[in-house]
């Protein structure tokens, strides 16, 4: 699947727009064509994981590891030929290959663009002067801790009560009650660190191994007034793939 993102849609917009020399009616059926082809290949990106989850009868953790890195190759290639296609459908045709022109991506802008902790495709991003090793050990090891931490509320914590609750032959209302309340507060340490250890610790230690200078993951969603001010503020990354490639795409 990483191959399939990396040379295949990167070559594939390449040819895409090398060949749009026709005009007119022809243009428009044979960039409807290409269309056609990137939905099935989106697609089958979704499906295939699926189904390999599926098939092999992947346990909770793994499964649900496997779906989300899907879906975040997959807005990043959308990302990617959505930029990209934009710029090359609105630029005059000054010249008939696309990577002498400079609105076309080069691969190493991509290949940057797909490890980069961002959904949002640019040619050029803000970069850091210099790799803090420090910095990048200390987010890998509190990423470490966080797991750690995750595994051993879930086996100490969770599956004692879900144990109990399983293996009694009468679940009752009181007992269903005194379950709920003793999940809350380990399932409130698992929120907290989960959401720690990957928008903090994951997702900085990336950044300056990467010099990536943009560390806008979230905003103070802790002090959202409103269900929508933190639906905002939660998860910029997402937000902002969500705001430029559904909402703006479809009011234009």
């Amino acid at each position: 699947m990483t191959l399939c993102t990396t040379f295949i849609v990167y070559y594939g917009t390449y040819i895409w727009a090398n060949n749009r020399k026709f005009s007119g009616t022809s243009l428009k059926l044979y960039d409807i064509i290409w269309l056609l082809i990137y939905i099935c290949y989106i697609l089958v990106l979704l499906i295939i994981p699926c189904w390999q989850v599926n098939k092999y009868q992947l346990p909770f953790a793994c499964a649900t590891t496997v779906i989300l890195e899907q879906l975040r190759q997959l807005m990043k290639i959308h990302s990617f030929v959505r930029e990209n296609a934009g710029k090359i459908i609105s630029q005059p045709k000054k010249s008939t290959d696309p990577f002498l022109s400079s609105e076309f991506s080069h691969f190493n802008q991509y290949l940057y663009f797909l490890y980069a902790p961002t959904l949002i495709f640019r040619d050029v991003y803000p970069r850091t002067s210099t790799i803090r090793w420090n910095v990048v050990f200390k987010m890998f090891g509190q990423y470490l801790t966080c797991g750690f931490l995750v595994y051993h509320i879930l086996a100490y914590s969770w599956m004692p009560v879900f144990t109990r609750c399983f293996t009694e032959t009468e679940l009752t209302l009181k007992s269903a009650i005194t379950s709920i309340f003793d999940l809350m507060l380990p399932g409130v340490l698992i929120i907290i660190l989960c959401y720690y250890g990957f928008f903090y610790c994951w997702l900085n230690g990336f950044a300056e191994l990467l010099r990536f200078a943009d560390r806008m993951f979230h905003e103070d969603w802790w002090n959202s007034a409103s269900s929508a001010t933190f639906w905002r503020t939660w998860n910029i990354i997402v937000h902002d793939w969500l705001y430029a490639y559904v909402y703006e795409d479809l009011s234009k």
